[in-house]
């Protein structure tokens, strides 16, 4: 890892992103730019735009809905270890 902010005194600057009061800081993770443009290319070859705007304008037959139609609630892993809050079977669990 030392080697990689030795090699760019940028990397901060490129791996990292705010949103409002949150940071995204991904730099000290083990990935480069071919990294990121990989990844890209991998969310363009699966359509991730086209379902996260599906599921935006609440397209009742896309596959993370089920049969029903509505909207599946996902286990927050800390909510399953750790005696962390989470969301298991729709509930708030503490």
């Amino acid at each position: 890892m030392k080697s990689l902010f030795d090699a760019d005194a940028e990397r901060f600057t490129k791996f990292s992103l705010r949103f409002n009061d949150v940071l995204f800081d991904y730099s000290k993770n083990i990935l480069t730019a071919k990294t990121i443009q990989l990844l890209q290319l991998l969310a363009e070859e699966c359509n991730v735009k086209e379902a996260i705007e599906a599921l935006q304008r609440g397209r009742r037959d896309h596959p993370l809905r089920g049969h029903d139609g509505r909207q599946r609630h996902h286990a927050v892993a800390g909510g399953l270890a750790g005696g962390h809050e989470g969301i298991v079977g729709g509930r708030i669990r503490r």
